[in-house]
Order: C-alpha cells, then sequence, then structure tokens
C-alpha cells in the first residue's frame, strides 16, 4: 500500500513537470487567456448608418478649452475627435482617397464574441471617437462644402484583442480608424467639385464688405446674400455655401454656411447654429452668432430674413444682431445633432447697440397733444401718435404731419412707400420714423401698412 502511494505521487510530480513544459497559452486546460489580432479590413459602414444604432448614451461629454479660437465647435473635442477633426479640415483641397487616423487615446470594448461588428459596444466606441468631430468640421469650415458626411465610409482594419476564459469576454482595443470621403450627390465627379471650388473661392475673393463698423459689414455681407439667393429647397446646391455664394437657390444650411464664409474672410468670429428641432418631422434650423467689438455675442439668421419679395420687398433686418430675449421668441438652439453633443457660445440677452448698461442723458421734454415725451436732444427726431396725426418736433418746434407721411413733403403718396421701403431694404438711414404700426421697430409689416394707407388714399 505504501509503495502505491509513492508510485502515485511519482506519477502526478512526473505529469505536473511534462505539462510546465509545454507553453502556457497553448494549453485550453490552464490558460487563463489569450490574445490576438481580429482581421476586421472586412468592415464598412457609411457614416450616415451610425444614427440608426442608438450610441447616443454613450457619447463623451464636450470638453471645454482655453484655445483662442475656443468659440469653435472643433474646440470642444475629446482627444480623439479632435485628431478627426484635424484630418478632416485638411479636406478642403477635395480628395476621395481613403486615409486611417491613428487614435491619441486607444478605446477598449468588450463582447462575448469574435464577430464584434454585432456588438452594440463596437458601434458606440466607433462613434464616439469620430463622430463630433468630423460633424464639428462640416460646422466651422464651410469651405468643406463638397463632402458629405453621411456618404463618407468609416472602416477598421486590425483590431487587438485578449481573450479571459473565466469571464467568457473577448476585449478588444480600438487603435485606428479608416475614412473614405464622398462628395455630396449634387455633384457627378471630383473633377466638377473642383471646379466650383474654384468658383467658390472667387466668390468670397471679389465679395468687398461695405461699411467701415464690424454692424456695418455684417449688414453689408447679410444684404448681399438676401439678395444673390432665394429659399429653395429644390436647389442643386441649396445646403451649402455654394447655395448661398455661387448659384442662387438655398435653404437655411447655405445661407448660415455662406454668411460664416464671408465673415470668416473678415476676420469676425462667427459660428453655425444648429436648432428648432423636431425629431419626429426631420425638421431643423440653422443660423448665425458672430461676436460683435463689444466682445458679446449677438445671432443673425439671414434665411428668415429673406423674404424673397414678399410684402413686395427683398429683405428685413428682423434677425439681424439679436440677443436672446427678442431671439429666442423663435428660435431654440440645439446642442446635441445627429447624436453629437456641441457647445456654442452664449449669447446677450439684448440686442446690439441696446446694451442697458450703457445710458444716455434726456436734455429737453417736449409736450405735445397732451402727451409728453422725453427727448436726448432737441435736434432728435420723435415720433408721437394722435388718433390719426403724426407728430415730430423738430428744434422743440412742434409741426403736425398726417399719418402715412413719413417723409414729411405734406402730402401721403407713394414716395412715403418707397421711403419706408429704402429704409427697410438697408438703403440709408431716415431722417424721420418709418414705425408706421407703433410696434417700436421698422420692417416688412410697417412696408405693407404703409401700401394700405397709400392704396387707401387713391381711392378717396
Amino acid at each position: 500500500m505504501k509503495k502505491s502511494s509513492l508510485r502515485f505521487f511519482s506519477f502526478l510530480i512526473s505529469s505536473l513537470l511534462a505539462v510546465s513544459a509545454v507553453p502556457f497559452y497553448s494549453c485550453d486546460c490552464f490558460a487563463l487567456s489569450e490574445s490576438g489580432i481580429a482581421d476586421m479590413s472586412g468592415f464598412v459602414m457609411k457614416y450616415g448608418d451610425f444614427s440608426s444604432k442608438s450610441v447616443a448614451d454613450s457619447l463623451p461629454d464636450i470638453l471645454s478649452s482655453d484655445d483662442e479660437k475656443d468659440y469653435l465647435l472643433g474646440a470642444h473635442l475629446d482627444a480623439n475627435n479632435t485628431a478627426v477633426y484635424a484630418e478632416f479640415s485638411k479636406l478642403v483641397n477635395p480628395s476621395l482617397e481613403p486615409f486611417t487616423i491613428k487614435l491619441p487615446e486607444p478605446v477598449k470594448f468588450t463582447s462575448e464574441s469574435k464577430n464584434y461588428s454585432e456588438s452594440q459596444d463596437f458601434y458606440n466606441v466607433v462613434f464616439s471617437a469620430c463622430a463630433s468631430g468630423m460633424e464639428a468640421a462640416s460646422y466651422d469650415i464651410p469651405m468643406l462644402f463638397w463632402l458629405d458626411v453621411n456618404l463618407t465610409s468609416v472602416s477598421t482594419s486590425k483590431v487587438p484583442y485578449t481573450y479571459n476564459f473565466w469571464t467568457g469576454l473577448y476585449t478588444y482595443t480600438l487603435e485606428s480608424i479608416t475614412f473614405t470621403p464622398a462628395y455630396s450627390e449634387g455633384f457627378s465627379s471630383l473633377d466638377e467639385v473642383m471646379k466650383y471650388k474654384t468658383l467658390l473661392e472667387n466668390a468670397v475673393e471679389n465679395f468687398t464688405a461695405e461699411g467701415d463698423t464690424i454692424e456695418e459689414q455684417l449688414k453689408s455681407i447679410h444684404d448681399y446674400i438676401c439678395l444673390f439667393t432665394d429659399y429653395k429647397i429644390e436647389g442643386r446646391f441649396h445646403d451649402s455655401a455654394l447655395g448661398a455664394l455661387v448659384e442662387s437657390g438655398s435653404v437655411c444650411e447655405g445661407y448660415s454656411k455662406g454668411f460664416k464664409i464671408l465673415a470668416d474672410k473678415l476676420g469676425i468670429p462667427t459660428v453655425c447654429i444648429f436648432g428648432n428641432y423636431n425629431a419626429e418631422a426631420a425638421e431643423a434650423h440653422m443660423w448665425n452668432y458672430v461676436r460683435m467689438d463689444d466682445g458679446l455675442w449677438y445671432a443673425v439668421d439671414v434665411t428668415w430674413d429673406d423674404y424673397d419679395g414678399k410684402y413686395d420687398i427683398e429683405f428685413t433686418h428682423d434677425f439681424f444682431l439679436k440677443g436672446s430675449d427678442d431671439f429666442f421668441v423663435r428660435h431654440t438652439p440645439c446642442n446635441r445633432y445627429n447624436l453629437t453633443r456641441f457647445e456654442y457660445p452664449e449669447i446677450a440677452s439684448w440686442n446690439y447697440g441696446e446694451n442697458p448698461a450703457v445710458t444716455t442723458s434726456t436734455d429737453s421734454v417736449t409736450s405735445v397733444s397732451e402727451t409728453t415725451t422725453s427727448t436726448q436732444t432737441a435736434e432728435i427726431t420723435l415720433s408721437v401718435s394722435t388718433s390719426d396725426l403724426t407728430t415730430t418736433t423738430v428744434s422743440s418746434t412742434a409741426v403736425e404731419f398726417q399719418k402715412g407721411d413719413l417723409n414729411h413733403d405734406g402730402i401721403i403718396s407713394a414716395a412715403d412707400l418707397v421711403y419706408c421701403a429704402n429704409y427697410v431694404l438697408g438703403n440709408g438711414k431716415t431722417e424721420h420714423s418709418c414705425d408706421i404700426n407703433g410696434d417700436g421697430r421698422t420692417d416688412a409689416f410697417d412696408v405693407v401698412e404703409m401700401r394700405k394707407i397709400v392704396i387707401f388714399k387713391n381711392l378717396l
């Protein structure tokens, strides 16, 4: 019995020594993990298909930045998306050649299967590493007019992994992503893209902003775009700066990107803002924020100012350099676009030039027709409505004019309508107020009211 036990013990020791001579990883009986490279070179997905993968909850928070151009969306990205943004920025020189970006911060994810392309975590990782960078570049850089982000292909190739036999999980490390750019469907070839690139560059180069102040120059850009293009969903290049500056026919995205590209030329900080988003109707809007010489941001919506001839005028300035108190009545910025989170500048609450912290003094008080109104100086023109009369005080002398006699020539005629329309069109300041409907501003509705008055006058 004793010899038998010794023989068994010797056999067990010999067996263990024999097993130890075998490489640890090659024995499934004792190995705790294995490693390898998963070849996923066959995996290709268009960027637009990611939106159907429900990955929103996995997206990283947008980071703040101390960069001097931190108003750009690209300044608020993590390391991986910043690398993607930088490479896509180079596509201002159009190319359809695939390029691979090595991620500064490789991302790990786990799966129960070697076929990890079916793993939700895989989509989450790929999307979170590139989506924000791609979208931010398309907003920040209008010269990417030709690029269709949604048609751009995203792929991975060889992905390192380890397998843990105890947990039954594969741990993958995404180290790089390959992109294959695609041009928008409005183009027939890369040669045509290059042709329109030249046309857009020429349009920007040949544009000369009028005025000495930032406000005047921005107004010049605003008016130029309103006169050049019109709102047309069927426009061939409706969603790019081409539709606003090269070939007429644009929607809000084209208006705002055209505005930004000209403001960029002048060195005026400008961003494109996505908002008024209705997911069920798949509708949204886009406008701009600009930083003015007072260091504050204000909103500009060129699209909504372009009436396309409605009310017998071309455009207004109803949404030009507005603060949040007025602008957000009809605009709601959205910090998430296509599952990507953005960070926008905060605009002032007041309209440009109406900062309540800037005070003015009043020198005189003039009473007319039982109405007392304060004026800054005796020479400032002031209108006070009393029944059908508009009374204007000039140099402290009261002179009465009929409602509708905007140019104060003593009669109501088409000349008064032209007088009002010219102001609304931005063709210069008027000597007298054109706020015919008394709502505190001069816009298209004053032109409509003035037309009614002129027509009624002619019928008498």
